[in-house]
């Protein structure tokens, strides 16, 4: 059955939680950790910026709320809001019977507050399954509360792209997208991969609804994980940096 809210919320917490008790383990600089996600991952991983805080959310975990704190937030066409440019799709599977009570909290937009953290996030204009006014929407809140954020909207591209390129591509060739290839070195360099840091990532979608998940890639991996795969080997080439990815296909920690 569908992963209610806010049991994935409250899992990646226990995730966070985990890596802060254990960082000496791992070398990890806890102050580093970021969250990630793509799709419905990135309304995962935007819901959790906004609310690792709430006394309720260490209070279900047992540890203090300092122990949840995300440094950053990478969005990938992320899901955002609950309004005029919803999918609703993904608010209704979240949220079960519980959509009309909670809609609005769960809204991204209409919830940041001083203590979200800072943000990367990119879309394209012609996502034809999550509108691109979600990432505008964000970005006009963000501004608004003074959260730092770099955003890059790319002018082609349909939704869930990932890499766009060969590596991310399905076994019909779709999903190359040369003029958006360029978000990853962009957010090379806002993360400063010469600083040790932990990316948890929260994946593509919340719930498989076709019997066959996320769309087939060419070497058979998730391609999200891929992706910080790729981060890793840039940061261990470099400083011998640690970056985790906990995740599996559907975005439940």
């Amino acid at each position: 059955s569908p992963v209610r809210y806010p049991i994935a919320l409250l899992q990646l917490g226990k995730v966070v939680s985990y890596l802060y008790e254990n960082a000496e383990q791992y070398n990890i600089i806890k102050e580093k950790i970021a969250v990630m996600g793509f799709s419905a991952g990135g309304h995962l991983a935007a819901s959790y910026s906004i609310k690792w805080n709430e006394n309720w959310v260490a209070e279900k975990l047992g540890v203090s709320s300092e122990e949840l704190r995300p440094d950053r937030m990478i969005l990938c066409y992320p899901v955002i809001t609950s309004g005029e440019f919803a999918h609703n799709g993904s608010f209704e599977c979240l949220l079960g019977d519980k959509y009309d009570e909670l809609k609005d909290e769960l809204s991204i937009e209409k919830n940041i507050n001083k203590d979200t953290p800072a943000c990367f996030v990119w879309h394209t204009k012609t996502d034809n399954c999550v509108p691109y006014e979600n990432t505008l929407m964000l970005i006009d809140s963000l501004k608004e509360k003074n959260i730092p954020v770099e955003s890059h909207i790319f002018d082609k591209g349909d939704h869930g792209l990932s890499l766009a390129n060969k590596v991310s591509m399905d076994k019909n060739k779709w999903g190359i997208e040369e003029s958006v290839q360029v978000w990853t070195d962009y957010l090379e360099k806002w993360l400063d991969v010469s600083k040790p840091q932990v990316v948890l990532l929260s994946n593509h979608t919340n719930e498989p609804e076709d019997g066959e998940g996320i769309r087939e890639v060419s070497n058979g991996l998730c391609t999200e994980s891929y992706i910080l795969t790729l981060f890793a080997a840039k940061a261990l080439l470099k400083e011998n940096l640690p970056i985790c990815v906990p995740c599996d296909h559907w975005g439940r920690w």
